[in-house]
């Protein structure tokens, strides 16, 4: 953050670690009693929590020469992983207040997940898209773009710098205009709810078609995960929609390495390049920092 940012953060942190009397714990730049009475104060604030990374992290950060606050930055929805979090707080066995926080993947890995939360199992998961593979409305899905063969999926997840990723970015063969992608993202979407209502059991909003109106699309998939629909119940098509969407978003970590829809369908459900649960704990104790 920039200076001033930083400076307001700490200022509320300080603030409510104070109480009442904000007065009471500035600090100010020679020392003497009051930052002593200062300094003396326990600590009320537990953790600042965040999220502006798209990834869960932690950190430590010395709050005003006065004491260390542990930043615990929650991960995103949308972005692989896919996942929430949970956030407890009680003490812990020696009595001090703490903070737990705990991410929650949308698939569960094998060694990639912690905690008795319920989840759907990447073996799951990939049982529900070989059943959508046998889908003749779905066969698109799974049909790799110009390719005769699949590649291997541990070259198509390996890491990349940075300039790697521009490198290859750069020698795409993929639309590279607004409407060529527009065009592309049309043939996809058509392809997904194509699957999503295979068989006529289902009929999406014409502005959905086209990407023409959100509103409509994102109305039609909110509905269905609320209602089902009279071929698949609600807890299918939640299951299906998880699916799909774990696969998207891992697209989003390896398109420089060239995956596609069909390649993520494929690959993404034992991924072991994203990101495994987090688990982190901050407690209330006081600790000079310099």
């Amino acid at each position: 953050m920039t200076g001033a940012a930083r400076g307001r953060i700490e200022e509320l942190i300080t603030r409510l670690d104070g109480g009442p009397d904000p007065g009471a714990v500035k600090l100010p730049p020679s020392g003497g009693e009051e930052e002593e009475l200062a300094r003396d104060r326990p600590p009320r604030v537990l953790a600042l929590i965040t999220a502006h990374t798209h990834q869960a992290r932690a950190s430590y950060h010395c709050v005003r020469r006065r004491r260390y606050l542990r930043e615990l930055v929650v991960g995103s929805t949308i972005d692989p992983p896919q996942e929430a979090a949970l956030l407890t707080v009680g003490a812990d066995a020696d009595g001090l207040a703490s903070l737990r926080l705990r991410t929650l993947p949308a698939v569960a890995r094998e060694d990639k997940t912690c905690g008795p939360e319920p989840a759907v199992t990447a073996l799951e998961f990939q049982r529900t898209m070989a059943r959508l593979q046998r889908e003749p409305d779905c066969r698109p899905l799974f049909q790799p773009a110009d390719r005769l063969l699949a590649p291997d999926c541990q070259e198509l997840e390996r890491p990349m710098t940075l300039s790697q990723r521009l490198e290859a970015l750069s020698r795409s063969q993929g639309p590279t205009s607004p409407a060529g992608i527009k065009a592309a993202q049309v043939v996809r979407t058509r392809h997904l709810l194509s699957c999503l209502c295979r068989g006529g059991s289902c009929q999406p909003p014409p502005g959905a078609m086209d990407l023409t109106d959100d509103e409509q699309y994102v109305a039609f998939l909110v509905a269905r995960l609320k209602a089902g629909s009279a071929a698949r119940p609600r807890e299918q098509w939640e299951q299906e929609l998880t699916c799909l969407s774990w696969a998207a978003s891992a697209i989003q970590q390896h398109k420089a390495a060239g995956m596609g829809m069909a390649d993520a369908l494929r690959c993404a459900f034992d991924d072991g390049t994203l990101a495994a649960a987090k688990d982190y704990v901050a407690t209330l104790k006081r600790g000079e920092c310099r």
